[in-house]
């Protein structure tokens, strides 16, 4: 925490040096005084918020043209999304290092599906939302289980749809047409939003579609082999529809939302081509060339909720919130695999078709309550209160054939597994969270103290048959956990401008189903995965201090913060080999803790000399280590610094923006299993404007990486080997343009 400190030290008189002018701010930028919600279950202003808090508004959205998940935090440092370069595309997001499915991620305060992957052919990521719909996302860096339970233990990205009332200005009606063009992807997007009735009643139906191929990279080897660094061919399409009424009455307000998302994708696998030769394994001339693989993928998500916010002059509350959703989410992915096995120079060609289905149903209800007081002459205080519910179902199956191309012969042995199996038996969970919040204002001084109870219970259906065929001998476990989560928040103002913060957050999170429980051996490559009943939740202690300041021309927000998490779960531990069966036995496992730590920076500047110019920047630095090992955390991303000059016309017709992306060089990695690839440092520059044609006619436009730099992004090649000969294939694009017209009727 040192450096982190010293870096704190060294930036605070520079920033607060950019922050000294003050005068009215371009309309339509995101200030400290934005509203937030996410952080405490209440509104109230950036600046006022005990954490670190990044709002991503439905115009921020507009102007950088972000086509999905990963566009949405391209200039936000400690944040990024992970991406597979051969064939699943993107993942889920990470915070300050830390992702997957300890990063709870919302629609409309109703939960995505986990993340699943297994294997070579089997990738169920988190990618479930267009951004066209978002009217604002809001993403709470490090622990809030007290608020969001156990799934929320490495922060909270929380997707807020559109309503009929951002549209409806006193108008019966509201219609807008939008289409636009990638050339990262050659894809085109087009999308209708069309709302109806008033600003107290009405209805909203968006659509979009999006249709595009391989994402382009700058490498530039076409083989049709595992040498291969050009992209392989792929084509996609998405559809994503967005029904919402809003019906208001008295002081109650309902909303009915029905919220469904399908992307379909085929791929030509051609880096997974190949010829090997296993004549030193088996003894005898023995190869095996694949000759043709292609995946066929689909993802969808279908959500229904009811939500009915409410205001009454109770004992016990003011103002609440209930809501109740049911959801699936499902992920099917095919693989078609051609390949010819040749023994003593006698071929044999067979057909190989492999499903992997991952699916999860979800029905939940949440209350939220809210109440303000002021006992005698005390301070104020303003409780927030609440429960939540979710009952889920997980079924997770592989299945497959293999067909002999010259007999015709069909059976479900297609090595190493006798199909179909599941690598973990179906699953039912329980999370049950109460939560009580306190915010209590003395004058200048607010203190936040907040605990949350969680119960979570695993359920394994431990009589399935797929299961237990193809796990003989292994018992699943149920889990019963129960966690209490503090936190403690306080706020000073030093005076109209400068605010003080400091946050302490518990995390918790349950010990993962599939790690609990999973099964899988692969006899042909000698290694097995082994459950692991006795796993232990993560537990994480979060400590923020930091600075912020809002000024009519200017803000600034600096932030220190240290993490670290108790028997931190990691996948796929190797332990050896078993001396009975002659496998490599792998098995989840808890370290005992990993520490993440570092700074981060936001500031902006808006010039009197030069109506309309404003210079944005910021930074973040982490650093993480496994405590048990002494080795760095590879999943820490390098220091990143974002940089803008931007100018919007007084006249609001037009604007303009220069945003630079620096980097440095990942110098610091764990390298106990092999020497890893560490990229260079790097900057780009993005080119983005916009033009109002007229009040309903708008084009925004965009050129990324002007200077056609050649760079990887660390959470995209964290762990490939330094030796890597396709590491091209994991480069981020090259130059490229984006465009989108909207047209109001």
């Amino acid at each position: 925490m040192r450096r982190a400190c010293s870096y704190f030290l060294f930036l605070l008189p520079v920033a607060t040096g950019v922050a000294a002018s003050e005068s009215p701010a371009p309309s339509g930028v995101a200030e400290l005084d934005t509203v937030v919600i996410s952080a405490t279950h209440t509104e109230r202003p950036l600046r006022y918020t005990a954490g670190t808090v990044t709002v991503i508004t439905d115009e921020d959205i507009e102007a950088m043209l972000a086509q999905d998940i990963g566009d949405l935090v391209r200039y936000e440092p400690g944040l990024s999304v992970t991406s597979d370069a051969a064939r699943f595309g993107l993942g889920g997001f990470e915070i300050r290092g830390i992702g997957g499915n300890r990063v709870l991620t919302e629609i409309d305060g109703v939960p995505v599906s986990d993340a699943f992957a297994i294997g070579a052919f089997s990738n169920a990521g988190r990618d479930f939302v267009d951004p066209e719909v978002l009217k604002r996302v809001e993403i709470l860096r490090g622990s809030a289980s007290a608020l969001y339970g156990s799934d929320a233990i490495g922060g909270v990205v929380t997707f807020t749809t559109k309503d009929p009332v951002d549209y409806l200005r006193g108008d019966g009606a509201y219609t807008a047409g939008k289409i636009g063009y990638n050339s990262v992807d050659t894809s085109t997007v087009a999308s209708v939003i069309s709302a109806f009735g008033d600003e107290r009643n009405g209805w909203l139906f968006a659509y979009t579609r999006r249709d595009g191929h391989e994402r382009d990279n700058q490498g530039d080897n076409s083989a049709r082999d595992s040498t291969r660094t050009a992209p392989n061919p792929q084509d996609y399409s998405a559809d994503n529809l967005l029904a919402k009424g809003v019906f208001v009455r008295g002081n109650d307000t309902f909303r009915v939302t029905l919220d469904a998302h399908r992307g379909e994708t085929q791929t030509e696998v051609l880096s997974s081509l190949a010829t090997q030769d296993y004549s030193a394994i088996y003894g005898i001339p023995y190869l095996v060339q694949t000759e043709a693989m292609r995946g066929d993928d689909t993802q969808q998500r279908t959500r229904l909720s009811g939500e009915w916010e409410f205001a009454r002059n109770a004992g016990l509350f003011d103002t609440g919130r209930a809501l109740v959703y049911a959801q699936q989410s499902v992920t099917k992915q095919e693989t078609f695999e051609r390949r010819t096995t040749t023994v003593f120079g006698m071929p044999a060609s067979v057909i190989r078709e492999r499903v992997f289905d991952f699916e999860q149903e979800a029905i939940g209800a949440n209350l939220l309550l809210r109440k303000s007081f002021v006992p005698g002459a005390g301070p104020e205080h303003l409780l927030v209160y609440g429960i939540e519910l979710e009952h889920a179902d997980t079924v997770q199956q592989r299945d497959g054939a293999q067909t002999d191309i010259a007999t015709g012969d069909t059976t479900n042995v297609v090595s190493p597994d006798v199909f179909p199996v599941r690598d973990f038996p179906p699953s039912t969970t329980l999370e049950a969270g109460i939560y009580l919040q306190d915010e209590i204002r003395w004058n200048d001084l607010t203190l936040i103290p907040g605990v949350r109870l969680d119960h979570y219970r695993l359920d394994p259906d431990s009589t399935d048959p797929v299961f237990v065929a193809d796990n003989p001998g292994i018992a699943p476990v149920e889990i019963d956990e129960t966690n209490l989560s503090p936190k403690l928040g306080t706020l000073y103002d030093f005076d109209e401008r400068w605010t003080g913060f400091f946050h302490y957050a518990h995390g918790f999170r349950a010990p993962p189903y599939n790690d609990v429980n999973v099964g899988f051996t692969n006899l042909a490559f000698g290694y097995t995965a082994i459950p692991n009943p006795d796993l232990k939740p993560e537990t994480s202690d979060s400590f923020e201090l930091g600075v912020r300041r809002a000024g009519a021309r200017s803000g600034l927000s600096v932030v220190v913060f240290h993490n670290r998490y108790d028997d931190f779960v990691e996948p796929f531990v190797g332990l050896g080999v078993d001396p009975e069966t002659g496998l490599l036995v792998f098995q989840s496992q808890n370290i005992t803790s990993v520490t993440t730590e570092g700074v981060e920076l936001k500031a902006h500047y808006d010039l009197a000399a030069l109506e309309g110019l404003r210079l944005t920047g910021s930074l973040a630095y982490a650093e993480g280590e496994n405590d048990e090992t002494g080795q760095p955390l590879n999943s820490i991303a390098p220091a990143t610094a974002v940089l803008g000059v931007g100018y919007a016309a007084p006249s609001g017709i037009w604007g303009m923006e220069l945003v630079g992306t620096l980097a440095a060089e990942k110098d610091d990695v764990d390298e106990s299993a092999g020497a890893l690839f560490t990229p260079a440092g790097y900057a780009k520059f993005d080119l983005l404007g916009w033009y109002a044609f007229t009040p309903d006619v708008r084009l925004n436009y965009g050129v990324f990486n002007l200077a056609d730099t050649t760079y990887w992004n660390w959470s995209n090649v964290r762990g490939r080997p330094a030796d890597d000969v396709a590491i091209d294939r994991y480069t981020a694009p090259g130059i490229n343009a984006s465009a989108a017209l909207r047209v109001t009727f």
